[in-house]
């Protein structure tokens, strides 16, 4: 096969067998990633998955942490300063928040003291955390009005 082809699935695998919705997987490092969700109650959730090479899907042990109680919806997430992942996600108030869980090297999740801040009204429809400079997300994201 050349680079590029696209083959056939390797494995699948099923993260959340109650209720997961909206994912958002992000590469850490090497094999660790961090998939973000919305969980059985529309809570946020965060979960260190292993993903090798040869596609072998595993997790690792203490890998889950439930980063938001509320309602949360459309989760996007981007790798944030190191060993940080950043979730955009609308809560419950429909208002657009970032997130921010501690992903460390053995793939146990935590969160800072001060892990959530508001970045738009409920104003916003779609959003994109993308790219980190030095310790600042930039996120692009609509206003309803067609302005970004």
């Amino acid at each position: 096969m050349a680079i590029g082809d696209i083959g056939a699935v390797i494995q699948t695998y099923t993260f959340d067998a109650t209720k997961g919705r909206y994912p958002s997987l992000v590469r850490i490092l090497d094999d660790l990633h961090c998939l973000a969700y919305s969980g059985p109650d529309d809570d946020g959730w965060a979960r260190s998955i292993k993903i090798t090479t040869a596609g072998v899907i595993s997790e690792y042990p203490s890998n889950t942490l439930e980063f938001e109680p509320g309602d949360i919806t459309n989760c996007r997430s981007d790798l944030g300063p190191t060993g940080v992942i950043c979730i955009g996600c609308f809560h419950a108030d429909q208002a657009a928040y970032i997130e921010a869980v501690i992903v460390n090297a053995d793939g146990t999740l935590s969160q800072h003291a001060t892990p959530s801040a508001l970045f738009a009204a409920a104003n916003c429809s779609k959003y994109d955390p993308k790219g980190q400079y030095g310790n600042k997300i930039i996120i692009a994201y609509d206003k309803n009005s067609g302005d970004l």
